[in-house]
């Protein structure tokens, strides 16, 4: 409550108290007969103009001094009301002022924490249907990629957008153990409770900023491996090349080159590099090993052949590496679900 309205109740407060006491202390002087132990005052009544007596000396007039005829006594008297009014008043008045104002902050707070409290619970169970859909997601790619031998297009994966928990950071933490504390009285348990919150909180979050790293990670280094095979495939192409023009590698350059073109040149620049492991590479370093002809021509082709293999391998290693994220994530997610409905935050 804002301090407008306090002053508002402690105004409504004073006027009424007030009233009370002066309406009881006219009744109480009403009835409080004259005490005569307390200080009085004497009131000297003086002749009135007929009592006046007169002297007449050579024509003037002497006027003596007015003689008392008779005192009025009234006396000066405090009461119990008179001693609140004066000095326990002020300290009433206070002392409500305080008392209410302690009540509205405890309202206040209560209301607060409640409501606080009430959010947390909601935020937290809205996690449970985002984590499946997340786990889900996870099994689609697995299958649609990871177990997909020459699938070398990566698919988009999907993140849930709530498992970020960015709403949390926006919520009162001591706001939280205060709502678990009234939920459960027990010190013990209500840290517990509060820990577990906290704590899937922060793995969801953690979990959430792997799978960013995971995946950028991937597509870094398989942009590496991809442009490290297209170097190989242009090396190898400039080699072949030579030995076409030298003859160097009777029957087989002409093969190698006819293979070259139907599964690289043809599919440009869409090319399928995992398709090419069994398509080309494979098949080339066949032609190679059967053929005669310049030794030192069909190492370095050899070799060009063999660093492109390495360079599909290393696209395979890169699909079972985010696999073993993907799955690992899977599990932290099904630790967090089991979590959260063990979490207990209801009224």
């Amino acid at each position: 409550m804002k301090l407008g309205k306090i002053g508002i109740v402690l105004f409504a407060i004073y006027l009424g108290f007030s009233s009370f006491v002066v309406s009881a202390t006219l009744a109480s002087d009403s009835t409080i007969k004259a005490d005569t132990t307390k200080a009085i005052k004497v009131v000297e009544i003086l002749n009135t103009p007929d009592t006046i007596k007169t002297e007449f000396t050579n024509d003037t007039i002497t006027i003596p001094n007015p003689t008392p005829v008779g005192q009025v006594i009234y006396t000066e008297h405090k009461t119990n009301l008179n001693i609140i009014l004066d000095y326990a008043f002020p300290i009433i008045m206070l002392i409500l002022g305080v008392l209410i104002d302690r009540i509205i902050l405890r309202t206040t707070e209560y209301k607060r924490v409640k409501r606080e409290g009430a959010r947390w619970n909601s935020e937290i169970k809205s996690l449970l249907e985002p984590l499946k859909q997340q786990q889900d997601t996870f099994k689609k790619f697995i299958k649609e990629y990871c177990d997909v031998k020459n699938r070398f297009d990566i698919p988009y994966i999907y993140t849930q957008v709530l498992l970020k928990c960015e709403i949390f950071d926006s919520l009162n933490k001591a706001d939280l153990y205060k709502y678990v504390q009234s939920l459960h009285k027990n010190d013990d348990i209500s840290t517990k409770e509060y820990h577990k919150v906290i704590q899937v909180i922060s793995v969801i979050k953690s979990c959430q900023n792997n799978l960013s790293d995971v995946i950028s990670e991937m597509k870094s280094e398989s942009n590496k491996l991809i442009n490290l095979f297209n170097k190989y495939t242009q090396e190898y192409n400039r080699k072949l090349a030579v030995c076409l023009d030298d003859n160097l590698l009777p029957l087989a350059g002409a093969k190698l080159q006819d293979l070259y073109n139907e599964e690289i040149n043809k599919q440009m620049p869409d090319v399928n590099i995992l398709e090419l492991e069994d398509s080309f590479v494979r098949p080339s370093i066949v032609i190679l090993a059967e053929s005669k002809g310049d030794r030192l021509s069909r190492i370095e082709l050899r070799n060009c052949l063999q660093s492109m293999l390495d360079t599909i391998q290393g696209l395979r290693n890169e699909k079972k590496y985010i696999q073993l994220n993907l799955e690992q994530l899977m599990g932290e997610y099904s630790k967090a679900i089991e979590t959260i409905a063990s979490i207990k935050l209801d009224e």
